[in-house]
């Protein structure tokens, strides 16, 4: 499937954002927990990995571009991104974790978002 390439397109993201977080927490909780960008690097990190003194460490791995196209099949099919509305939020909810799916691949460039 077509995608856009290079090591700032970002194909397939994970990310989750607290609800209300300390400002001195806040920049920990913006890293995306899975980032896969057009030339094949994922980077991600687990955040049960982290401790009170450290974040979560990253890491980093190439894939191939026949792997690329099997995540990002499983992404838009399996997963259901292709035919996910972009919004599963309630109304009303302002504490709730957000989770957030991004997908640039196979004609479809859409966020999801959902609380989690």
């Amino acid at each position: 499937m077509n995608h856009p390439s290079g090591s700032t397109a970002v194909l397939l993201r994970y990310a989750v954002k607290d609800g209300f977080v300390a400002p001195s927490q806040e920049a920990l909780s913006q890293v995306p927990q899975f980032s896969l960008y057009g030339d094949g690097r994922a980077i991600w990190y687990t955040p049960s990995a982290a401790s009170s003194t450290a974040p979560a460490p990253l890491h980093l791995a190439q894939l191939s571009e026949a792997q690329m196209q099997d995540l990002l099949r499983f992404a838009l099919e399996g997963g259901g991104l292709r035919m996910a509305d972009t919004s599963y939020l309630l109304a009303g909810v302002a504490d709730a974790a957000t989770s957030t799916f991004t997908i640039d691949a196979g004609a479809v460039d859409k966020t999801v978002s959902v609380y989690a």
